[in-house]
């Protein structure tokens, strides 16, 4: 099998704008959230959100993007770009944006219905003829495993032969709407994002672009063999809102069977914060770990959960710490849960080559998981 390679990258996160902004944020964070009143909502409500480092008025969706991808292409020539495809991962796409059109026209006396959404297919056509992009385009929505998915889909369209390179989006901005439904289902913290403590009581939404160009060549502008080894992707039917723990270890499982290996150095977990599907996360990591202790960390308490796009986020946060000899810790965390039975890492930790499995499980059941290799 054709190996498929991460290349060079791109992000406008909570942490900043560039890889080393990224790196630079997670192990030494100083995340703090901001707030917003949702005032559509009666009585109004105010809820917690991390949001990208500020590149225009509006933090615009096309805005992040153009900013993501343009740091991501930077060593990219037209001739090159013409044979690159071009994958958007993200939940929600330009929700933020008919947000706002929706808004102005009610504050004109217009009628704002049907709210007309172009949703990511537009979006793709823009980048795509703004940076040259000419090996197809594609939208992927999964949910939170949006990613992920763009991440495989992406790996097996060079190993196709169907492009040379591809780069891959992963595109969230958390508009009103988004915030107020993870508000009704009671799922935002009221204090700080802590994913596996005992007392961890919800997760914080994040805004971010992160755009990775994947390839044949094991040595990219800003990575060094750092390769997709393998990745699964299932649907569990059990809820619709978080996973079950069976499916969980099943698929990570199906994730090493396509790598071809059975062990892995360390584990990025998906880890929202939230108590289900912490626990069930936590009952899968344990019994693949079984009584090899294997360190794991999540990052959702730097970034935020950035949905769609942390398939990609966290993908590219883990190779740049991983560069850098490093795994990242999980902020937040004070107090075991006897519960789940999983500590993740409370500080930065040393880190050498070898093999990272990466969880991401979205709404609806859609599950993925990958294997990184790093073998410089």
């Amino acid at each position: 099998m054709t190996p498929v390679y991460l290349a060079s990258g791109g992000v406008v996160c909570h942490a900043g704008r560039g890889l080393h902004a990224l790196q630079k944020g997670l192990l030494a964070p100083a995340s703090r959230p901001h707030y917003r009143t949702l005032t559509e909502i009666t009585p109004a409500v105010t809820v917690p959100w991390l949001p990208a480092t500020q590149l225009d008025e509006e933090n615009s969706a096309m805005a992040l993007a153009t900013a993501a991808v343009a740091d991501a292409l930077v060593a990219y020539s037209p001739a090159q770009r013409r044979n690159m495809a071009l994958f958007i991962a993200s939940s929600s796409a330009d929700l933020i944006g008919r947000e706002r059109v929706y808004t102005a026209a009610v504050a004109r006396g217009e009628s704002a219905l049907p709210w007309i959404r172009p949703g990511a297919g537009l979006l793709a056509s823009r980048l795509a003829e703004q940076f040259g992009l000419g090996g197809g385009q594609y939208t992927i929505n999964t949910a939170c495993s949006s990613g992920v998915h763009a991440l495989m889909y992406a790996a097996a369209a060079i190993r196709r032969g169907d492009c040379a390179h591809a780069l891959v989006l992963g595109l969230e901005c958390p508009g009103r709407v988004t915030l107020a439904g993870f508000n009704s289902l009671m799922l935002f913290t009221r204090s700080q994002c802590r994913p596996f403590d005992r007392e961890r009581d919800g997760l914080i939404l994040g805004q971010a672009a992160a755009a990775v160009v994947v390839d044949t060549d094991c040595q990219g502008p800003d990575f060094d063999r750092m390769q997709l080894l393998g990745a699964a992707s299932a649907c569990d039917t059990s809820s619709v809102t978080q996973t079950n723990a069976d499916a969980a270890r099943a698929l990570m499982t199906s994730a090493l069977n396509a790598a071809g290996v059975t062990r892995v150095d360390a584990i990025k977990a998906h880890g929202t914060g939230t108590p289900g599907s912490d626990g069930a996360e936590a009952a899968a990591i344990t019994a693949y770990m079984a009584a090899d202790y294997i360190p794991v960390t999540s990052i959702k308490p730097v970034l935020g959960h950035t949905l769609g796009a942390c398939g990609v986020l966290e993908t590219l946060a883990m190779a740049v710490c991983w560069q850098a000899g490093c795994l990242p810790a999980t902020a937040g965390f004070r107090q075991p849960d006897p519960d789940a039975g999983l500590t993740p890492l409370t500080q930065v930790t040393a880190l050498p080559p070898g093999r990272m499995l990466l969880n991401y499980f979205g709404f609806g059941g859609n599950n993925g998981v990958l294997v990184l290799e790093y073998a410089p």
